[in-house]
């Protein structure tokens, strides 16, 4: 367990992140920046390379072009030169998972953090690997084994800013939803095994409920962000059905701060205490169902308990998954990295067991 009692030293800090509303790597750079007093460059990768491209005279030249150009790899000091940073006024490079590999060819100590559950690791030579999920363990081993016994690794969990959702819109969509993501359920299941094999329950238990009426399916193909949280803010309560060994966490968190009552299929013990440890409890501030029959009178049952419900969940967002308390978290983290960076140890601790960080 790590203790942070006060604030460290001032970092200088390059964040390079996926071009998306809200990147995690985004939203907590300008926390690290803004309020906790620290020197951080913010690079989208797409736009950076853009802006790369025209700096150098090759306005016309695409960044797929010149990813494919550069060996399918972007060179992490292609960052470091559009900033005209020197490699020595960093302490820290921390890339974001995008859906492009990277080359780690400069000396300052990277961290690569991962987002999907399914997909394979991006980088292979950073210092450090954080991952979000619990089951990534085991994902991660399976699908990029060579980069999980390479270098040392955490689990960092999501986070998200309220005030980016507007909970006081009217409730137009009653009882339970279904919200997909940005291809629809019934594509992954033409896609290959793999995406088949992860989705095929969920794509039963959304079925299911389309079928017998227990559910608005808001489920299309190319569903961008703005749309997706357009229709979030406008839901009583929003249905969970995570993939194959899956759990959620960002939509969670973004259903919870737009004040819509979390229902989450938890299919076994251990994915209770998945969410339990994550600070959700069945009736206190969610509602969750092992028995997809037990939905016809879920929404019934706690629809006088609703509200008691909704504002659990808002508070158990802002007491511990805010970009605020996980930039803290995170500082911790870089501390303890860069202090054995420093002693030459060549790897932190390799372990299962998850760490808590905790603020005093």
């Amino acid at each position: 367990m790590l203790f942070i009692k006060q604030k460290i030293i001032p970092l200088r800090i390059l964040f390079i992140n996926i071009d998306a509303p809200y990147a995690f790597s985004q939203e907590i750079g300008k926390v690290m920046g803004d309020e906790l007093g620290h020197t951080v460059y913010i690079a989208g990768c797409l736009q950076t390379i853009v802006n790369y491209l025209t700096s150098i005279g090759n306005p016309a030249e695409t960044p797929v072009a010149y990813y494919s150009k550069m060996g399918n790899k972007f060179s992490l000091k292609t960052f470091i030169d559009f900033y005209k940073i020197k490699e020595a006024d960093l302490d820290l490079i921390f890339v974001e998972q995008a859906m492009f590999y990277y080359k780690n060819d400069v000396d300052v100590p990277v961290i690569y953090y991962h987002r999907d559950l399914w997909t394979e690791c991006f980088m292979t030579d950073a210092d450090l690997l954080l991952y979000r999920f619990w089951n990534h363990r085991t994902a991660i081993q399976y699908v990029s084994r060579n980069v999980w016994w390479a270098m040392p690794h955490l689990q960092f969990r999501n986070a998200v800013n309220p005030i980016h959702y507007d909970f006081t819109k009217e409730k137009e969509f009653k009882g339970l939803n279904f919200i997909g993501t940005q291809k629809s359920l019934e594509s992954y299941m033409i896609q290959d095994f793999v995406q088949r094999d992860y989705y095929k329950e969920t794509y039963d238990i959304v079925e299911y409920c389309r079928k017998e009426g227990l559910a608005e399916i808001h489920d299309y193909q190319r569903m961008h962000f703005p749309e997706y949280k357009e229709i979030l803010e406008k839901c009583e309560s929003v249905l969970f059905v995570p993939g194959k060994n899956a759990y959620h966490s960002r939509r969670l968190y973004e259903a919870a701060c737009a004040k819509a009552m979390l229902v989450i299929y938890t299919p076994d013990e251990f994915a209770k205490g998945i969410y339990n440890k994550l600070g959700l409890k069945h009736g206190y501030n969610c509602v969750m169902f092992d028995d997809i029959k037990k939905l016809k009178n879920i929404f019934i049952l706690y629809k006088n308990k609703r509200k008691k419900i909704i504002e659990r969940a808002y508070e158990w967002i802002e007491n511990a998954h805010t970009f605020k308390i996980r930039a803290k978290q995170l500082e911790g983290v870089f501390e303890r990295f860069l202090v054995n960076m420093a002693t030459k140890k060549d790897k932190l601790e390799k372990t299962n067991e998850e760490i808590e960080l905790v603020i005093e």
